[in-house]
């Protein structure tokens, strides 16, 4: 049993202890089924957002199916095919355009992109808001790979070939005395 003084001391305590809990759990008293949120003040900032901890829940609801397919060979089989025929569907569709860009033919290539079966790089559906310095979207997907010589490279015909491109180097080392044999 404790004495008076020592019931009134810590009875005390707990009265003044309710300087630093919230005051909607002051109001209500001890054992109210009323709660308020914990205010912070400051720090209020870090606190996680609804949705954020909803967009972090369907992550991980996500890579728990990830995870569950890749454990489950039947299901890593049917996902599989499913990636496989994806991936035809979008090799098939350019599929002219890739034996174009193996012959390297330009008029070719050209007449394709007039049938409209090529659109150019501002024809292509750019992403919605203003990323870029132009302020038009970006483009999601690459667009060297719809030029003519992407695999090849562009060769100029009219271009000197190599024997009769002057010798810029053998000019420096004759500024340095590199150019010419000496005989002792």
């Amino acid at each position: 049993m404790l004495s008076a003084p020592v019931l009134l001391s810590s009875l005390l305590l707990l009265r003044g202890s309710e300087a630093f809990s919230p005051v909607a759990a002051r109001a209500g008293g001890v054992g109210s089924p009323c709660r308020a949120a914990v205010r912070l003040g400051f720090f209020d900032m870090f606190q996680e957002s609804a949705e954020s901890k909803a967009r972090k829940e369907a992550e991980w609801e996500a890579q728990q199916a990830m995870l569950a397919r890749r454990r489950n060979p039947e299901a890593m089989e049917a996902y599989q095919s499913e990636v496989e025929e994806r991936r035809a569907e979008i090799s098939s569709k350019d599929a002219e355009l890739k034996e174009l860009q193996k012959t390297g033919d330009i008029e070719a290539w050209e007449a394709l992109r007039a049938e409209g079966k090529l659109q150019g790089s501002d024809e292509l559906e750019r992403e919605a808001g203003e990323r870029s310095w132009g302020g038009e979207g970006l483009v999601a997907e690459r667009i060297d790979t719809r030029l003519p010589f992407v695999d090849s490279g562009y060769v100029d015909e009219s271009a000197p070939s190599l024997p009769d491109m002057p010798d810029l180097l053998g000019g420096l080392k004759g500024l340095f005395g590199g150019g010419e044999e000496k005989s002792e």
